[in-house]
């Protein structure tokens, strides 16, 4: 469609103006042109997923025009709250739309019924977002939720309103400097599964609680979240104490995937609960970085394999605590891994990754980097681990040349493979260019090096490399 990006398989393509009989059953655009937006706006009404373009004229004229997309499931633009700040916020709307609305959605016409709003002075009753499942821009949560200009309602009482009018939202995630009041009303979601926090600023155990009302604590109630996916990377206000509320929570039932990248205040006493209440918990992180270590040691990767054998998914990069000991009784105890990342745990060596060579035979998703791995347990590794989708080996410098000539030949599923600050020489890259067999899959080649490896490879093997290879990505720099 010009002036646009893709939309769904069952639409028509079109160029030139939007023709209405064209687009009528399409369900997924991505606008570019907010000429072509307004030309379509009335002629969409099957709308499932909508990314608006970023432009002052949206915020002037799409937005009176919002209610017409009953059946809208997912809205993305980055810059979508100040859009509606510029327009003038929110008006309240009539609730008594939503029936209308839907018989509208329902009968497919190409034209919106009469409560489409044009001539309103706001966006319209959020109610006809009724069906919207998924928010995955913070800014438009934040334009949901935020209250109009216009309005002497209270904020808090706004928030709770806009919520509970998005009974199915199962995905959202939150803006980091979101507000207290804001936080505590996606309590209100009672069908919300995915919940993304990361980066919260305002997030506490205490809000947390609130959020997740654990069982035993004062707010309990039928409609408590039962969470599948829960990230709370980098909230810095939350500790043992939170995570240890999320065990006692209906949430600790039904979670799949925990993800508590760089969180300072956690600690095994907290995560050997969670790995005990948290029954279905198939994925785990708890990785640190260079400014963010995560204090966990080998008792909570003991714990998680103790009580969670069928886990798929394990990320401790940067944990600088756990040792062999840890990582053998893992390997001995769970045998369904499909992704292990223990890159840069300082005190495991040569020994620990040789016996998660030997048990850990599904993976597909590994990450060594920074560990003493020989060559000869490298050869291991790529020849039993045969669905190997991802591999990363940045800073293995006991890794030669030669051992990476050899074993290069065993990665034939590798899509992806991570080899920053490695001993390899123009030799290697000829290698994979001249050898068909060799990485026959890959995609994406990161080779970036310091000044200290700089030399050891020259720069024309590169775009040898990329004139045999087009459709592979080398990455030789930082960005």
């Amino acid at each position: 469609m010009s002036g646009s990006g893709s939309g769904s398989s069952n639409s028509t393509p079109v160029t030139g103006r939007v023709n209405s009989r064209s687009i009528n059953v399409l369900k997924s655009i991505n606008f570019c042109s907010s000429s072509t937006l307004l030309d379509a706006i009335h002629y969409l009404p099957c709308m499932e997923q909508f990314i608006l373009p970023k432009s002052d004229l949206i915020s002037r004229s799409f937005f009176p025009r919002l209610p017409v997309f009953y059946l809208l499931k997912t809205m993305n633009q980055k810059n979508f709250s100040d859009s509606i700040d510029q327009f003038g916020g929110y008006s309240s709307g009539s609730t008594s739309s939503n029936s209308g609305s839907t018989s509208s959605a329902s009968g497919g016409s190409g034209n919106s019924s009469s409560s489409s709003g044009s001539g309103a002075s706001g966006v319209g009753g959020i109610v006809n977002l009724s069906r919207l499942e998924s928010i995955n821009s913070a800014a438009t949560l934040v334009s949901l939720l935020t209250p109009g200009l216009h309005t002497n309602i209270d904020p808090s009482l706004m928030v709770v309103h806009h919520l509970s009018a998005l009974p199915c939202l199962d995905d959202l995630t939150v803006w980091p400097s979101i507000d207290e009041a804001n936080l505590l009303a996606i309590a209100h979601c009672s069908k919300l599964r995915n919940l993304n926090l990361s980066d919260s600023i305002h997030l506490t155990d205490n809000i947390l609680t609130q959020i997740l009302k654990p069982y035993g604590l004062p707010g309990f109630s039928r409609h408590t979240l039962q969470l599948e996916i829960l990230n709370l990377s980098r909230c810095n206000g939350i500790t043992d104490q939170g995570l240890t509320n999320l065990s006692k929570a209906a949430t600790a039932k039904s979670l799949c995937t925990l993800i508590v990248d760089e969180c300072k205040e956690i600690s095994d006493k907290s995560i050997s609960r969670i790995a005990k209440q948290c029954v279905k918990l198939t994925t785990f992180s708890a990785a640190g970085s260079f400014v963010n270590s995560v204090h966990l040691t080998n008792t909570s990767l003991a714990k998680l394999a103790k009580h969670r054998k069928k886990l798929i998914s394990i990320n401790f990069n940067r944990c600088y605590q756990i040792s062999d000991s840890a990582i053998i009784d893992l390997a001995n105890n769970v045998k369904t891994l499909r992704a292990l990342h223990l890159g840069y745990c300082s005190q495991l060596s040569d020994r620990a990754v040789t016996f998660i060579a030997n048990s850990c035979t599904s993976l597909e998703d590994l990450d060594l980097s920074n560990l003493p791995i020989s060559d000869e347990t490298l050869f291991m590794i790529v020849h039993r681990h045969k669905n190997l989708l991802r591999l990363t080996l940045n800073s293995c410098f006991q890794i030669t040349a030669s051992g990476l000539t050899r074993m290069l030949p065993g990665c034939e599923k590798v899509v992806q493979l991570s080899l920053k600050e490695v001993n390899m020489n123009d030799r290697t890259f000829e290698f994979i260019r001249d050898v068909p067999s060799v990485l026959p899959r890959l995609q994406l080649l990161n080779v970036t090096q310091s000044l200290e490896f700089a030399g050891r490879y020259s720069s024309k093997s590169i775009q040898l490399l990329r004139s045999a290879r087009p459709n592979l990505t080398i990455i030789t720099t930082e960005a």
